[in-house]
C-alpha cells in the first residue's frame, strides 16, 4: 500500500539494505573472523533478546543453533556477507542486480573493519562501477 500510494504521487521507491559485512584477504580468514565471533558470543544475552518486549521482530524466537545466519545472528545485521574482498564485490553486485538500490553497512569491530572494506573493497566496487 505505501509503494502504491509513493508512487502515485510521483516518488519513486527505492529499496536499502542493511549488510553485516565480514571481510578479510582471504574466504579462509573471513570465515575464521566470523567463526570467532561465534565462538565469543554471549548467548545469554542474545537469547535473552527475544523476550524483550518490542514491536521489532528481528529479535523474536532465537536459539543457539541459529546464531550464525538469519535471526539471532551472534554476528549481526539483517543480512551478513562473509568472504575476501573479491566476493564481498561479487555479492554486492549481485544484489544490486537483484534491485537493490542502496546499502547500509556495518562492521563487527567497526573502525578496522571499516578501514579494511575502504582499501580493499570500495576500489573493487568503483571498478565495477557500482561506485562513483
Amino acid at each position: 500500500m505505501t509503494t502504491f500510494l509513493a508512487i502515485a504521487n510521483g516518488r519513486q521507491v527505492r529499496t536499502l539494505l542493511n549488510l553485516l559485512i565480514v571481510v578479510r584477504e582471504t574466504e579462509k580468514e573471513a570465515e575464521e573472523y566470523a567463526q570467532a565471533i561465534i565462538d565469543h558470543a554471549d548467548y545469554q544475552s542474545i537469547t535473552g533478546r527475544s523476550g524483550v518486549s518490542s514491536d521489532a521482530h528481528a529479535w523474536r524466537g532465537h536459539q543457539k543453533r541459529n546464531l550464525r545466519h538469519g535471526v539471532g545472528s551472534a554476528i549481526g545485521g539483517n543480512v551478513q556477507l562473509i568472504g575476501s574482498p573479491e566476493q564481498i564485490t561479487e555479492q554486492l553486485l549481485q544484489l544490486n542486480k537483484a534491485g537493490v538500490d542502496g546499502f547500509q553497512l556495518a562492521f563487527y569491530d567497526f573502525e578496522p573493519d571499516l578501514d579494511f572494506f575502504g582499501k580493499h573493497v570500495l576500489p573493487l566496487l568503483k571498478q565495477a562501477g557500482l561506485r562513483f
